[in-house]
């Protein structure tokens, strides 16, 4: 019969085991017992909310303005500013381009010609054109000469197929 063999049991993983030391600098050494540290503790849960969330809540309320002492968040659809009511965040809103009188500002005014005269026009055969330059010169009549730089691009995916410019421009003779 064989008999029964003592094992050496290990300490849980919870409690390191302890280790005897002797202190430096002391003649007759004394052994001193490391304690283990003490166990952590799980982080308790915050009770309050993060930091932000009452300003976030606001912006989704649609709030005009939120006061606010310091910048906590980037908010979409506000600014950070002090204004009139405050230090706090404001709904952006983007400036009117109106003078007084309810009338376009000469600005305003330009642009709309400009993207009037580059509008898509038809021309033979489902050709497209636009001018995107217009000439300043008197109008051109049957017999003359016609010079002006194109750029060709197909509708359907805008790919470029033929161009004039960073060459010499296109000339024909018009109604001929």
């Amino acid at each position: 019969e064989e008999a029964p063999v003592a094992q050496k049991r290990k300490a849980p993983a919870s409690q390191p085991p302890a280790a005897d030391k002797k202190l430096k600098g002391d003649a007759g050494a004394v052994p001193v017992k490391k304690e283990a540290p003490p166990a952590k503790q799980p982080p308790a849960k915050a009770a309050a909310a993060a930091p932000g969330d009452h300003i976030k809540k606001a912006a989704a309320s649609g709030a005009q303005f939120i006061q606010s002492p310091k910048f906590v968040a980037s908010i979409p659809g506000y600014v950070f500013k002090k204004d009139k009511s405050g230090l706090g965040y404001y709904k952006d809103v983007k400036p009117a381009a109106v003078q007084k009188g309810g009338r376009p500002s000469k600005a305003d005014a330009w642009a709309e010609k400009k993207l009037e005269t580059m509008k898509w026009k038809d021309g033979p055969q489902g050709l497209k054109y636009r001018d995107a330059v217009v000439g300043t010169g008197d109008l051109i009549r049957k017999g003359q000469q016609a010079v002006m730089h194109y750029t060709g691009k197909l509708q359907k995916n805008g790919r470029q197929f033929d161009s004039s410019v960073g060459k010499s421009p296109f000339r024909f003779g018009y109604g001929r």
